[in-house]
């Protein structure tokens, strides 16, 4: 039993680095998510640009290609944290069968 004990100790060693840098990971991306949302913006240089980017701030809503960004990112995003779930549940699982037997 301690041998088990010993090798789970070893696998959490290994695995809170990697659980780490999955959280960076994610981070990052929610920030390119964000940034893309803003990423595109013109500067409008003409009266005509000028006046559509007002229109577009008055309305309130962002033209259809940044809801595409961030779209993608909140998808992408809900893979990764399905993956990081299913992980730390089948590492809370082999733990709860190592402390049973």
């Amino acid at each position: 039993m301690g041998f088990v004990i010993t090798l789970f100790v070893q696998g959490v060693r290994h695995l809170v680095p990697l659980l780490i840098g999955v959280a960076w990971f994610i981070f990052r991306l929610v920030l390119t998510a964000v940034a893309s949302l803003f990423r595109g913006v013109p500067v409008a240089t003409d009266q005509l640009a000028r006046e559509q980017l007002e229109a577009v701030m008055q309305s309130g809503r962002l033209p259809s290609i940044y809801y595409r960004h961030f779209y993608w990112a909140v998808r992408i995003l809900a893979v990764l944290v399905v993956i990081l779930g299913w992980i730390c549940w089948s590492f809370a699982t082999v733990y709860l069968l190592m402390l049973l037997f």
